[in-house]
């Protein structure tokens, strides 16, 4: 991805990132004349402060997204756009003058306008939309630097389309001109993605993209989706996936407990249920989003009270087992354990242990919670697969 150097850019991903530690901090923002410092981002975070000093194109000392929080960020893989989307770059704020650019800033998300406008909205398109900037001088400030010939005509087009497909992040999914980001993807169903024009195909190759360790959380909830509907359709769950990922080989819990199944829809108010899916979204809370890992049916049900009558009713394909549903709506965390523990984790007085927390643990911590050789023998044998290769061998020497 392109980097793309930006001093609203860097306050944009600082304050989210504080944020999102519920950090309390104070933003200034200050500008100096073109050819001298410009300090930018007087963040002050309980006692420490967070000084980022930063120059003009003319003079460049860029600050690099990547190099100040260590690469990626999980908000970067989420976005709709590429992150270089985000922000305004200084050649812009040059053209404007400083005064007209933070008045137009100040009406955005801040921790002294925590209602303001959502910080997402902080884009380039609607800087220049928005503040008036013309094509030619955007062009002539650019100087081929920044932005291409392509990303500008996308940017003066006033198409949202031709937009999204300039600017797509390469981590979501472009159907039809329209972005969908994996966290999306994973707070949706079935009817959803149908409704959206999304096919299983199209489904099955972006899981092959986003099969990888960065998206554990969104990856389980997508396929689980996809595992359900065929269950529901009598195919075989081989129709998706001969072997199963490592991610899923990973997980304590089997697929049925990620994702939502579409017969949600018929015992939920869809507005109901889309409020609650949005607290998910990366795009709807910048700074408080709820883990993905919590959109799962035990919440749903329990969140939403959804009657165990209602659900069974629903549950006519069958999705989930009697067995299931009980532990459900158990409100009993072992139960739950129980009914849902993946084949590939260890189940020990209903607690679950991933191959994941096996590999990071030694003998002594094995046996403070009751896992005795000839447990973890039989637990061998079902993991002697070629997939957990390393994983088998490293794990049955354990108690040699």
């Amino acid at each position: 991805m392109k980097k793309i150097p930006k001093i609203v850019f860097f306050c944009f991903i600082t304050t989210i990132f504080l944020s999102a530690c519920n950090a309390e901090f104070q933003y200034e923002q200050t500008y100096k004349d073109q050819n001298q410092k410009t300090e930018v981002g007087n963040i002050e975070q309980q006692e420490n402060t967070l000084l980022t000093s930063t120059k003009d194109s003319t003079d460049t000392e860029i600050i690099d997204n990547e190099e100040a929080f260590g690469g990626d960020s999980k908000f970067e893989l989420l976005t709709k756009h590429e992150f270089g989307f985000y922000g305004v770059d200084m050649f812009i704020i040059n053209i404007v003058g400083k005064e007209k650019f933070e008045d137009w800033l100040s009406q955005f998300e801040s921790y002294n306008n925590p209602e303001g406008r959502n910080k997402w909205e902080i884009t380039v398109v609607n800087a220049v939309l928005e503040l008036n900037v013309p094509k030619e001088t955007f062009i002539k400030a650019n100087n081929g630097f920044v932005y291409t010939d392509e990303q500008i005509e996308a940017i003066y087009s006033g198409d949202q389309k031709l937009i999204n497909k300039i600017f797509v992040n390469e981590d979501a999914l472009l159907i039809n001109d329209e972005i969908y980001t994996a966290d999306w993807l994973a707070s949706r169903t079935a009817k959803d993605y149908e409704r959206a024009g999304i096919s299983e195909e199209e489904l099955i190759k972006y899981l092959d993209k986003i099969n990888i360790i960065d998206f554990k959380e969104e990856y389980l909830p997508i396929k689980g989706v996809l595992i359900k509907t065929n269950k529901a359709k009598s195919l075989p769950i081989s129709n998706i996936n001969i072997k199963p990922s490592k991610l899923e080989l990973l997980a304590p819990y089997q697929l049925e407990y990620y994702g939502l199944d579409s017969f949600i829809h018929d015992i939920v108010d869809y507005e109901k249920l889309t409020e609650w899916r949005n607290e998910f979204l990366v795009e709807y809370n910048w700074s408080r989003r709820r883990n993905i890992e919590e959109c799962n049916i035990i919440n749903l049900v329990k969140e939403l009270n959804i009657k165990e009558e209602d659900f069974v009713k629903a549950n006519k394909d069958l999705i989930y087992s009697k067995e299931q549903i009980k532990a459900i709506y158990s409100d009993n965390q072992e139960e739950i354990n129980k009914a849902f523990a993946n084949e590939y984790a260890l189940l020990v007085d209903g607690e679950i242990y991933s191959i994941e927390w096996l590999m990071r643990n030694n003998k002594k911590d094995y046996e403070n919670i009751g896992i005795t050789k000839e447990i973890l023998d039989n637990y061998l044998k079902k993991i002697n697969i070629p997939q957990l290769e390393n994983e088998f061998e490293y794990i049955g020497k354990i108690f040699r």
